[in-house]
Order: C-alpha cells, then structure tokens, then sequence
C-alpha cells in the first residue's frame, strides 16, 4: 500500500488583440493505491487499485487596456479601448479511480489488464464520466529484453444544453521494448490510433 503527494503547476496564456494574458498558479492533488499478490509461486495474479484526487483551480486575472490614452476607433486599423474586466481562469485535474489485474503464467510471458474512470463530472457537468481500458502481452527474453503488445481504449462524451455530442471513441494499438541496462534503462513505445473513429483522434 502506498501514496503519493503531487504539486502541480499551471501557467496560462493567450492574448486579446494587444493584451497578453499569463496566469501561473499551483495547485496540490495525491493519489492512494495498493497492491496484492495472491501467491508467491507461479502461475501469479496480482491486483492493484488506485485513487487519484484531482482538483478544481480558479484563479482571478484582471485585463487592463495597455493603452489608455489611444482614441477609441476601429476606423483607422487601431483597437478600440478595453474596459478593465476580471474574471477567472479555471484549471481542472478530474479525480481518478483504477483497478488493475497481472496474471503471470511464466518466469518469461505475463498479461495485464487495467480499467479506469475518470470523474468528469465532479468538475464539469457537460462532461460525461470517462471510462478506459487497457490490456497488454508482455515477454522477457532473459534479463535484458521485456517486449510488449497492447490495446487502449477510451471516448469521450460532451453534452450541451440542446445537444449531446460524442467526441469520438479512441482505440490505439501499442507495440513496445525495455532493453535492461547496468544502470539504467532504455525504452521505447510506438502508438498506433487509425482504428480510431474519429478523425480528430486520428490526428493527436
């Protein structure tokens, strides 16, 4: 069993015609998990869960014109002036639960599973719950070499206040290796998602 205390930070930026917008805040979240073995000898099937808790970040910014003296017009190519507003920039890392299953057969070959839900909708309530999948074949050759094979699944669902819109099923296939090193480890992982559904999945 074990937790785990993270500090993130988080800088905005964007700007309105002239105007630069920046926001940089923090924000604390942590996880709990454990893990259990259900024997020590082979075949071997371990099980695993966590919580993560997320968080909601609102940070106040005032816009000021940088250019009070200008006229006002928009005549002559110049920006009319802009009034002094404040509002919030709000950040959000949804809280997160997963479960996890490893079923080792051999010394050499293993299979993994992992569902997860990702609470959306604690934070945003347009955003439906975000559940994923994965799963992947894992092999070592010796002690040097562990190859893998994977799948992931996830979708997205947003409803509006006239409409309910799917933003696509994702489905990416993996392929993988750690190669084991005195004292360090290299690895590598490519990540295919043309059976994706949507083209905007296709593209990230």
């Amino acid at each position: 069993m074990g937790a785990q205390l993270n500090l993130n930070f988080i800088h905005h930026k964007e700007s309105l015609w002239k105007i630069l917008i920046e926001s940089d805040s923090h924000e604390l979240s942590g996880k709990i998990g454990f893990n259990y073995k259900f024997s020590e000898t082979l075949p071997l099937t371990q099980l695993s869960a966590f919580y993560e808790k997320g968080f909601k970040n609102q940070n106040p910014w005032t816009a000021e014109d940088p250019a009070p003296d200008r006229v006002i017009g928009i005549d002559s190519g110049r920006i009319p002036a802009l009034i002094p507003i404040t509002f919030s920039i709000t950040s959000y890392l949804p809280d997160k639960l997963s479960l996890g299953i490893l079923y080792q057969t051999t010394e050499e070959f293993m299979i993994t599973g992992n569902i997860s839900n990702i609470f959306w909708n604690s934070y945003q309530q347009n955003i439906h719950n975000q559940i994923e999948f994965s799963s992947s074949f894992i092999y070592k050759w010796g002690n040097f070499i562990t190859a893998s094979a994977g799948i992931y699944l996830t979708d997205r669902v947003y409803t509006g206040e006239y409409y309910t819109y799917n933003e696509g099923s994702a489905v990416f296939l993996s392929l993988g290796t750690i190669i084991n090193l005195p004292g360090f480890n290299i690895e590598a992982v490519l990540a295919d998602n043309h059976f994706s559904s949507d083209a905007q999945w296709k593209q990230k």
